[in-house]
């Protein structure tokens, strides 16, 4: 391959994780706001639906930006063999695709911890409003 092929093909996978982390983004952020807006007026059920749904949805591109990073990172050592053999590939090159892993591993953990705990809390908060309006009538 030419140098520019390389770097055409480069720039394309780098735009190809940046689509699929954006799908991630998006869906977590879905999420992250239902639970925050409707999170506690859902039933158990329908929370246990999204949840199903959205840990269903995750993996999807995630595991497409992972196939991305793996093919990105051989073109890029290809790249410097071909062009730059003196230089050897940085560390957020070479580990980019297992980074992306363990961020969105534990951005979906906390996104899971977030709807519990706007349930939980709006629990508490019903239950506080009741033994309030019970305490006034009396």
């Amino acid at each position: 391959m030419s140098e520019y092929e390389y770097i055409d093909a480069i720039s394309t996978y780098r735009t190809e994780i940046g689509f699929h982390a954006i799908n991630y983004i998006a869906a977590m952020f879905g999420y992250v706001a239902t639970a925050y807006f409707v999170g506690p007026k859902l039933s158990r059920t329908q929370v246990g639906w999204i949840t199903v749904l959205y840990t269903m949805f995750t993996p999807l591109p995630i595991l497409a930006a992972h196939e991305a990073g793996t093919a990105l990172r051989e073109l890029q050592a290809g790249y410097l063999r071909s062009f730059s053999p003196d230089r050897s590939p940085d560390f957020m090159t070479t580990n980019a695709a297992e980074l992306l892993l363990f961020v969105v591993f534990v951005s979906w953990c906390i996104s899971i911890v977030f709807m519990v705990q706007a349930r939980r809390h709006a629990r508490k908060d019903q239950t506080d409003g009741k033994k309030n309006v019970e305490s006034a009538a009396s």
